[in-house]
């Protein structure tokens, strides 16, 4: 009920008088509040409108005596909420207990619609409010101008920074839960939404200066806007909430990749465009995109090297498409005549490598070429994911075999095209794609590995019995585990029997573990990165996925010897990367041990020291902001702990 209330302040389903309307951040001088309304306008007359569309379906769907009910919960909810009606509340609590299950579903759909469209107004007013402080020369808390002038201020050159992030990974980490509910179709039709609200804007935007009685065509364009919007909304009311069964890992893939066309694919090398405006200097890839969805089998026995290769197959797809239209796009952009500005040795060797024979292109080499890496993507599209493009120029051939390869002929156009004078023909289109490229590479994004370390030891205790290594692993205490396993990693003899029948667990562990190193070969080293091992409690944990896994430590001596990593390249970075492990790992093992001496209550007493150490460098060394309510926060937290932590001191003092 209070949540209904929340947003029921611009009135879901009736109009109510601005003035009645409680802002947010609302100054108590009359300037300030003035100020504060004018701001807050825009948010108020989308929430209207939306109210006002969905009260509309409403009255027409379920008819006006469901719609006349769910107005005198709303209005009763808003007394209570904003008034502290008690009458209200049990006038309200009475009307509730009443309702049939028709009415019930009703009214929960009719607030829970509401309170999508008023998040998305909300979000809409956010971005637009951060417009307006952009353009003002305003910078915003959490942008990248704002942790760029605290850089600046603290010292830090752009070059140390750019230095800094060559070698630093950063992956945001895309995971799922089977319980999920909300569907596909109900973000579509909210992610439709959204964007006629900004097409709204920018129709109210280009009327601005315009005399209200000559302008005809804003008010049709509102009303077609508007017309969408109500269609928008009835699909919503038409359309089943949550779903009727659970979701499988399939459907969980499908969800998170839902995301990256709109989003990820475009915005991440956006990002790296604004950083290097910024530092006026190029930026290596640290930002890449990480996934759970396929490859977490920690508790979902419905994950194996099944779903692992179907995830990695769907991301391909994703990616590769991206790929395609972007090409096909810059095919009808790049209409450079050979005849008037001419190209590069090396931009002419793929023009002439390229299928397409036509005579009305003969002199446009960038054509020719991209026509000629599209049916390359198109025939990698169809070998790593066994999808067809959606367009043929030429029939597809000649699969490429790497996303490096793919990126090299993005850099010999950019290069021929920079050195006739074409930058402003790269900036669009062209540069977003090779950093996409950069980033998403093939694999989209790396797909992490993640089960837990008793798992594993089952599957070591299984291997090690039937090769009659070690019939009793699991009872080993951690110092001949380690042992144990150090001189197994050193023996090149595979602990796998030849014929031998092991579990179905067993069996499958394995074939992930197999999996993947197939999945690093046909997709690329960072498909599969990382591999998180659940509940980890010793080293011994850790050595046994490195013998489930030895192709993980070949891969790293493998990087080390052709230069690729900073491991083995020369004594210092050797030394510091091999002593970082121990500095990580030791007071973790100490922690460990030391923790099971002490009682949890004490325990969870020290999980805040180390926040508490953090946030005092962050205000006291790097002055970061530090208001009042952070402070209010602050002292309640310890506040809470001391109430806490005082009678046990009491009882500890008595005895």
């Amino acid at each position: 009920m209070l949540a209904w209330a929340r947003y029921s302040r611009p009135g879901p389903f009736a109009r109510l008088p601005l003035s009645s309307l409680r802002m947010k951040n609302n100054n108590s001088s009359p300037t300030g509040g003035a100020k504060n309304r004018d701001n807050e306008r825009p948010l108020v007359e989308d929430i209207r409108l939306l109210g006002r569309i969905l009260g509309d379906v409403i009255r027409e769907q379920e008819g006006v005596e469901a719609f006349e009910l769910i107005e005198q919960i709303r209005k009763l909810s808003v007394r209570f909420r904003r008034d502290a009606d008690a009458e209200a509340d049990q006038t309200l609590k009475k009307l509730l207990k009443r309702l049939s299950d028709d009415q019930t579903v009703s009214v929960i759909r009719a607030f829970t619609y509401f309170s999508h469209l008023a998040n998305l107004a909300e979000d809409r007013h956010h971005i637009r409010r951060r417009a307006v402080h952009e353009r003002a020369g305003n910078e915003q808390e959490g942008s990248i101008d704002v942790a760029l002038s605290r850089l600046r201020w603290a010292g830090i050159n752009t070059k140390a920074i750019a230095t800094t992030l060559a070698h630093s990974f950063l992956s945001p980490v895309l995971t799922a839960h089977p319980t999920e509910v909300q569907r596909k179709s109900i973000l579509d039709a909210e992610r439709d939404i959204a964007r006629l609200l900004v097409e709204r804007d920018e129709i109210k935007v280009h009327a601005v200066g315009l005399d209200p009685k000559k302008d005809m065509l804003t008010p049709r364009e509102l009303a077609a806007n508007e017309a969408q919007l109500r269609a928008r909304v009835l699909q919503l009311w038409q359309t089943r909430l949550v779903r009727s069964s659970k979701l499988v890992v399939a459907d969980e893939i499908e969800n998170a990749l839902s995301y990256y066309e709109p989003t990820f694919l475009r915005e991440i090398p956006a990002i790296y465009a604004n950083l290097e405006r910024e530092l006026n200097q190029p930026v290596h890839s640290f930002l890449r995109m990480g996934h759970w969805i396929g490859g977490d089998r920690d508790g979902n026995p419905n994950v194996g090297a099944h779903t692992m290769a179907m995830a990695l197959a769907r991301q391909a797809d994703v990616a590769l498409r991206h790929y395609l239209t972007e090409v096909h796009l810059m095919g009808s952009e790049l209409s450079v005549s050979d005849l008037l500005v001419g190209c590069s040795p090396e931009m002419r060797a793929l023009a002439d490598a390229s299928p397409d024979t036509s005579e009305h292109r003969k002199d446009e080499p960038y054509r020719r070429a991209l026509t000629g890496i599209y049916a390359r993507l198109a025939a990698s599209l169809r070998e790593l994911s066994g999808n067809e493009a959606a367009r043929h120029a030429v029939a597809p051939q000649n699969p490429y075999a790497s996303a490096a390869e793919f990126l090299a002929d993005l850099r010999t156009i950019e290069a021929s095209l920079n050195d006739r004078h074409g930058e402003a023909l790269t900036q669009q289109r062209l540069r977003p794609l090779i950093r996409a490229v950069q980033v998403f590479g093939f694999h989209l994004a790396t797909l992490d590995l993640r089960q837990s370390s008793d798992k594993h030891e089952e599957v070591i205790t299984e291997l090690l019995t039937t090769a009659r290594v070690e019939s009793h692993y699991a009872q080993l205490d951690e110092m001949a585990k380690r042992s144990l396993l150090l001189r197994l990693l050193n023996d090149a003899r595979p602990l796998r029997v030849v014929g031998a029948q092991y579990s179905a667990h067993t069996q499958s562990e394995l074939a992930v573990f197999e999996s993947a190193r197939q999945m690093r070969q046909r997709y690329g080293a960072e498909a599969i990165r990382h591999y998180i091992i659940s509940h980890t409690e010793s080293v011994s944990d850790l050595l046994e996925v490195l013998l489930l896994a030895p192709f993980a430590l070949c891969y790293v001596i493998y990087l080390a010897m052709t230069g690729q990593a900073h491991f083995g390249t020369n004594t210092s970075d050797t030394v510091l990367l091999a002593a970082s492990g121990l500095v990580t790992a030791i007071p973790l093992i100490l922690y460990a041990n030391g923790a099971k001496l002490l009682k949890l209550s004490t325990i969870g007493i020290m999980q805040y020291i180390a926040p508490t150490i953090v946030f005092g460098i962050a205000v006291f060394i790097f002055h970061e902001p530090f208001g009042l309510s952070k402070l209010i926060a602050f002292c309640l937290i310890w506040v809470a702990l001391a109430i806490y932590s005082l009678p046990i001191l009491k009882r500890r003092g008595k005895g």
